[in-house]
């Protein structure tokens, strides 16, 4: 009887011991496992770092890349239009007057159109580009004008201010009736000193005055 007692206290002895060798080495495992997980997760970091650091570096390069762009630009505009009196030759309406084509004159109506100053015409009295600055060697400044089914007897005249003061009017007569007509009045040397600083010119058919439009003259 106390030979099957110390057998059995035998078997389980030996069970017990098999049973915490296996837990020792689930444990074992599961620190091999985590210890490979750390391992990963701080190739992972260094690897993000890695990404983060070349998106920094080619964030930077492309915005350099643009800050030359820029720079670039801000040099090519400097070129087309220098800081100096020579580029302030600026000009609208640079294709000179609008063909009779583009216009519907079915109504009648008599009206001018593309009214302001230029610095040339041609032989029809047309602008070649209207212009804003002047010099006070400039030849002449024109007032031009279209006129769309114009009527004889029309009378078509300018006021030149410098300053806001009046320093010169002229004026034109319509001699005959035509559905398109270039209209100019010519401001010279001769009619008022071209001095520095800001003119208005201010178009009246009829006595009706058109929006004054602005003009500056510098020195030489």
């Amino acid at each position: 009887m106390q030979r099957w007692i110390w057998m059995c206290l035998f078997i389980l002895c030996a069970c017990g011991g098999t049973g915490e060798d296996i837990i020792e080495i689930d444990y074992e495992g599961d620190l091999v496992a985590y210890a490979t997980e750390a391992s990963q997760i701080r190739e992972d970091i260094v690897i993000s770092r890695t990404d983060i650091a070349s998106t920094v570096e080619a964030g930077n390069a492309q915005t350099s890349q643009f800050e030359r762009y820029n720079d670039l630009l801000r040099s090519t505009v400097v070129v087309a239009i220098p800081p100096t009196s020579d580029a302030r030759i600026v000009a609208n309406d640079t294709i000179g007057a609008l063909p009779v084509e583009v216009y519907d004159l079915s109504d009648g109506e008599m009206r001018f159109v593309q009214i302001g100053p230029a610095g040339e015409i041609n032989d029809e009295n047309c602008f070649i580009a209207k212009q804003q600055f002047f010099r006070t060697d400039s030849v002449a400044v024109f007032m031009t004008a279209v006129a769309l089914n114009l009527r004889a007897g029309t009378t078509v005249s300018a006021e030149w201010r410098y300053g806001g003061e009046l320093v010169y009017s002229n004026s034109w007569v319509a001699p005959q009736s035509v559905p398109y007509q270039c209209v100019s009045l010519t401001m010279r040397p001769s009619d008022a000193e071209f001095a520095t600083g800001n003119w208005t010119v201010t178009l009246f058919v009829n006595g009706n005055p058109d929006e004054p439009k602005s003009f500056t003259i510098f020195s030489n």
